[in-house]
């Protein structure tokens, strides 16, 4: 099995799980909705899991297009996404998906890219993006510096208050927790230096940076 399937497995099971309960990349929607270029048509979401940021993601722009790994994650978006039919969902690797240059005004991705060659799908994209769109990442990083250290530390305090007044007494399943424990076992980040260095060489002038919940920002005007 390579690593994609692994990936597709993983989350083919962690899309059984609760719909509605907040996490830390859904705390960062509103951040990444302000990068939307004004006067923007269309948009593309990679990795959009079961839809929740499409949806909103539609209300903004005239029409969306979101790709998954997850055939499960796909089926529940379209089942959640009856009421947007501005929504075009597609199952696919992303890496292996054709793209047309200059089709989009802002390309997003949530907590995917740790799962990406950086040094491939980033010129794909830069060809995809419309002269004056935006490519807007959230992902998550490996410390490597003392400031990172203690702004995540920091992190776990507020981490808790989120966890008690945004998800209550929810409690995941026996089948979630596992889901969840198998996929971090295949997850690897690269730290904020070689993050730095990627998009720098690739997207040059890309604002780069560091949040709490152990998140990292990356936007790029074209």
């Amino acid at each position: 099995m390579n690593n994609s399937e692994v990936i597709q497995n993983d989350f083919d099971r962690i899309a059984n799980g609760d719909d509605d309960e907040w996490n830390h990349n859904n705390h960062y929607h509103n951040f990444l909705l302000r990068q939307i270029p004004d006067e923007s048509i269309n948009a593309l979401e990679i990795g959009c899991g079961k839809g929740e940021f499409s949806r909103i993601l539609a209300t903004k722009v005239k029409s969306v297009e979101s790709i998954d790994l997850s055939p499960v994650m796909i089926q529940k978006a379209i089942e959640h996404s009856k009421l947007f039919p501005n929504i075009i969902y597609q199952t696919g690797n992303i890496m292996e998906l054709p793209l047309e240059d200059n089709s989009y005004d802002y390309i997003v991705s949530i907590a995917v890219f740790h799962h990406l060659e950086l040094e491939e799908i980033l010129p794909k994209l830069r060809r995809a993006l419309k002269p004056n769109g935006v490519i807007a990442i959230l992902d998550l990083y490996e410390q490597s510096t003392m400031i990172e250290y203690l702004l995540n530390l920091f992190a776990i305090p507020l981490n808790k208050f989120h966890l008690i007044t945004k998800k209550g007494k929810k409690i995941k399943t026996e089948e979630e927790i596992e889901a969840w424990i198998e996929h971090l076992k295949h997850d690897k980040y690269m730290d904020t230096n070689q993050l730095r260095k990627v998009y720098t060489k690739l997207l040059p002038a890309s604002k780069f940076k560091i949040h709490l919940l152990w998140r990292y920002s990356m936007i790029w005007h074209k």
